[in-house]
């Protein structure tokens, strides 16, 4: 696996883990944006670093310029070894479900102790999601919905595994000389839970 695809994988994911911890937005969107830049980057992030040019990548500051470096030097990444001890996997696999975002996950899981889709699947049957204050019938349903289409649709793909992929083959495109720009588009652009299929703007 390429940096480049790595690093866009650990942003996404701590992206996640900070929505499910109830971060500000804007740091959310920060290491969303900044992997949506290195997705998109053509070359080699690690060759940007060594130039001492990271910062001129859209949206990469210094705090995020500091995370790569970080990862490059390491291989891994501070932070995200931090909240993955912090954060259940099961409870961001929960994001892959449809209308099931980082709140319902993150409220499920430090109010009814759901850890797993499985578990949220059980808790939902038993009413006691609608019990929690300001979620309701509704709601509740709408979970048991959600996971009954993850299930049926088990063939899409999640977002983290999705982003590397098609990094794979902007990084293999973006060497065709003719290429001017190369960008993700579709579902995988509007950063959706799972998906589909990989479209790709060239």
């Amino acid at each position: 696996m390429s940096d480049n695809s790595e690093i866009v994988r650990l942003f996404l994911e701590i992206a996640d883990m900070l929505a499910i911890q109830g971060e500000q937005q804007r740091r959310i969107n920060a290491y969303k944006r900044a992997a949506d830049s290195i997705t998109g980057l053509g070359r080699d992030v690690a060759d940007v670093a060594r130039e001492g040019t990271l910062t001129e990548i859209p949206g990469i500051g210094k705090i995020l310029a500091a995370k790569i470096e970080e990862y490059l030097e390491t291989g891994t990444l501070e932070l995200y070894d931090r909240l993955r001890a912090e954060v259940p996997p099961g409870v961001i696999e929960m994001l892959q479900i449809p209308d099931v975002g980082p709140k319902t996950a993150s409220r499920v899981w430090k109010e009814l102790g759901v850890t797993t889709i499985d578990e949220l699947e059980a808790a939902a049957r038993a009413n006691k999601v609608q019990a929690l204050p300001r979620f309701g019938a509704k709601t509740e349903a709408n979970v048991l919905t959600g996971i009954e289409a993850l299930r049926r649709f088990s063939g899409r793909t999640p977002l983290g595994v999705a982003w590397y992929l098609a990094y794979e083959m902007i990084a293999a495109l973006s060497q065709v000389p003719q290429v001017i720009r190369i960008v993700p588009a579709g579902s995988l652009r509007r950063m959706r839970e799972t998906i589909g299929d990989l479209d790709i703007l060239v």
